[in-house]
């Protein structure tokens, strides 16, 4: 496929989603990596306004960069593309247009959030959980949220919104929380509601469970993170001790993004980990994010642990 076809192809895509949608929110424009697109799944394209996000799974030359770039801003409405390659780490950032400030604001469905394109390896917040967030939200009036694997609190920002009466954020990672104040700050949301805590809870649930309980526990963990992190012996970790810092009847809202599991298989394993449940919901990433198979992106689980199950015998 020559460079030409192969951008003008995806170009026509990401030009009809933005006339389609006429949206200045926060969204995916073309979901390569769902495997819909014949030869294309090399490439994620996310629109952070003013500007577009490429996610790079192939390598592609600076000039074929350049060509994109070009092409995409001369629609008029794009300012600035950043390309993240992928292909090998560290990753690689290369920014064409008009400079962004760091960071510069985004909305999603009215609310407000602080990204950072082109400067380290994550931009802030994702927008496959778009439709998470917004479940969470219609979902949390009156509740005691525990979100674990925090990141920038963009789960916390959607609860508030939705009439939390506390969260707890999660996280090791003490910069991202900060920057979870700012966006709470953002949206003029009291921290008074809020709290924030540095820790990593695989080492210990003690803080946790003194915290609690909460009626609702969002876990939203990187699908793999070298060795600090393993998705089916850490998860099912959380799970298992999770009837410790839930109400009883309490809830959980588990997200996993890897195309190495599907429903079936994640339903699985949230009862070999946490007992018997009822399941209340399942959502996936939304029409912006087609996949070729049932269940291989994103998959959110929304089920009630059973009050009779008793509380995990392992120690902090």
């Amino acid at each position: 496929m020559s460079n030409n076809f192969e951008i003008s192809k995806i170009l026509s895509h990401i030009r009809s989603n933005l006339t389609k949608t006429e949206s200045r929110d926060l969204q995916r424009l073309f979901h390569g990596r769902g495997g819909t697109f014949d030869g294309l799944g090399f490439l994620n394209a996310d629109f952070y306004p003013p500007a577009i996000f490429i996610t790079l799974y192939e390598e592609r030359s600076p000039g074929w960069l350049e060509e994109f770039a070009s092409e995409l801003m001369g629609s008029g409405s794009i300012a600035s593309v950043v390309f993240q390659d992928r292909t090998s780490a560290p990753w690689k950032n290369s920014f064409f247009g008009e400079p962004l400030p760091l960071p510069h604001m985004v909305e999603e469905n009215g609310l407000r959030y602080l990204v950072s394109l082109g400067k380290g390896e994550n931009p802030g917040i994702f927008p496959d959980m778009g439709e998470g967030r917004s479940y969470l939200r219609s979902i949390s009036s009156g509740r005691k949220v525990l979100n674990l694997f925090s990141y920038t609190c963009a789960f916390s920002v959607a609860a508030i919104a939705g009439g939390a009466s506390y969260v707890l954020n999660v996280d090791m990672n003490s910069n991202s929380l900060s920057r979870g104040r700012e966006n709470h700050r953002l949206n003029n949301q009291s921290l008074e509601s809020v709290s924030f805590m540095s820790h990593n809870i695989l080492k210990s649930f003690g803080k946790i469970v003194r915290s609690g309980p909460f009626d609702l526990v969002v876990i939203d963990p990187p699908p793999s993170q070298g060795t600090s992190f393993n998705l089916e012996r850490d998860y099912g970790k959380i799970l298992r001790r999770s009837a410790e810092f839930l109400t009883p009847g309490g809830e959980i809202l588990a997200c996993l993004n890897s195309p190495r599991y599907d429903f079936s298989w994640f339903e699985k394993f949230i009862e070999e980990n946490s007992g018997s449940f009822r399941l209340i919901n399942r959502l996936e990433g939304g029409e912006s994010f087609p996949e070729s198979g049932p269940g291989a992106g994103l998959k959110i689980l929304h089920f009630q642990r059973n009050t009779d199950e008793p509380i995990s015998k392992e120690h902090s």
